[in-house]
């Protein structure tokens, strides 16, 4: 398993190569990729394109006017997941694949912009919708002070997940409940382990309800947080010899 993971590389493993992006625009208008036009549903079209490095050109046709929108592409993630895999070997694989690349999975368009400028995030506000959200931390570092403990602990492990739930109770300002669960696993990809001698084991849980105010990709709130962080020594002797049998006359 390790070798198969330090010789591979995750986007040309798991990316595909066309992926799929959703434009909204302001009107009801048509989409035009690649010379194939896209029809809206509710002022949304649903595009399958393939990856790539250069920008994705998007022409926006309304009765009255016609725009041209460049879609900008960046790394994907399973691009930069290659550091925690393989310590980065894969991106060598990836360094020349239009794998590794990524464009945004939501674009705004309002079609009379001429300057071709689009959002990534709803410029009209999100007023009275909800939002899901789902986390996969992967790499987790403990600093921990134990009751009864002389000393700090600090750890480091893998994996974890979060699921949050937002409301916009106005067009920028949103109610949020995060739960969370980090773990101290000490291997980067899911494997059955077993441990002899002593070793420590970490992790943690919280709940959070926050109020947030919205302006671009940036929020900033308060709120209230209850976390439960776990730190306990451990031994065992599962590979430990057995004792010699007794010697009975």
């Amino acid at each position: 398993m390790c070798v198969i993971l330090l010789c591979s590389s995750c986007a040309t493993l798991f990316n595909p190569r066309t992926e799929r992006i959703d434009i909204i625009t302001t009107e009801p208008a048509r989409i035009v990729v690649f010379q194939d036009t896209f029809h809206q549903i509710d002022q949304r079209a649903r595009l399958q394109v393939p990856r790539s490095m250069q920008p994705l050109r998007v022409e926006v046709i309304t009765d009255s006017v016609s725009n041209d929108f460049f879609i900008g592409s960046k790394n994907s993630f399973a691009y930069w997941i290659n550091i925690y895999f393989n310590y980065g070997l894969g991106m060598l694989i990836d360094s020349d694949s239009p794998k590794r690349y990524s464009y945004p999975s939501l674009v705004y368009i309002d079609p009379l912009q001429a300057n071709g400028q689009y959002h990534l995030i709803d410029p009209d506000g999100h007023l009275n919708q909800w939002h899901a959200r789902l986390y996969l931390p992967y790499l987790n570092f403990f600093h921990l002070q134990p009751d009864r403990e002389p000393d700090s602990k600090s750890l480091a492990g893998f994996w974890g997940i979060a699921a949050g739930l937002d409301f916009y109770h106005q067009p920028n300002q949103f109610a949020e409940l995060i739960l969370s669960a980090e773990s101290g696993f000490s291997f980067p990809f899911p494997a059955p382990v077993d441990f002899s001698g002593e070793y420590q084991v970490a992790d943690s849980w919280h709940i959070s309800l926050s109020n947030l105010h919205q302006s671009g990709r940036f929020s900033l709130g308060y709120g209230l947080s209850y976390s439960r962080n776990t730190w306990r020594f451990m031994f065992s002797d599962r590979f430990d010899p057995p004792p010699p049998p007794e010697n009975r006359p």
